[in-house]
């Protein structure tokens, strides 16, 4: 038996979505000890595409 995160209703093994509320019931649970992780790395590849940008301009706007 599964029970749906969200209204908590009792469902069949075989189902994917919770048929009271429609809550996809196939997601894996997020794991909060990787969280910081990937928004460490989502910030540095951020501050290095606006590095880049930065660059880009500066070459346009000085006529190099």
């Amino acid at each position: 038996m599964k029970n749906c995160p969200t209204c908590k209703a009792e469902l069949g093994d075989e189902y994917s979505f919770c048929n009271t509320c429609g809550t996809p019931l196939f997601l894996a649970p997020i794991d909060a000890s990787r969280s910081p992780v990937r928004k460490k790395r989502v910030t540095s590849i951020l501050a290095y595409a606006g590095e880049m940008l930065a660059d880009i301009i500066i070459t346009i706007l000085s006529g190099v």
